[in-house]
């Protein structure tokens, strides 16, 4: 992947690096099985940001991402109700 694109994956991070050129790698581990409707996969100029104490992410495009974390602040809140 070319230096400057973020990736992220419906799964934890367990490696990144760069080539010491213009590229740079990332590994993921799913460690609890999901069905394949569940994968998610982004990349591109985007940031993600941890809301709440919980593992929930938000991942949004550097200008959206104040925003759409506001705006989901409460789910956390939401999903231990589950």
């Amino acid at each position: 992947m070319k230096k400057g694109i973020n990736v992220f994956l419906s799964a934890e991070e367990t490696n990144r690096g760069d080539d010491g050129e213009e590229n740079w790698y990332f590994e993921w581990e799913q460690k609890n099985p999901i069905p394949s409707y569940l994968f998610a996969i982004v990349a591109g100029d985007v940031e993600s940001r941890k809301i709440g104490t919980s593992n929930t992410y938000v991942i949004s495009e550097p200008k959206d991402l104040d925003n759409y974390s506001e705006i989901l602040s409460d789910l956390p809140k939401m999903l231990s109700t589950l």
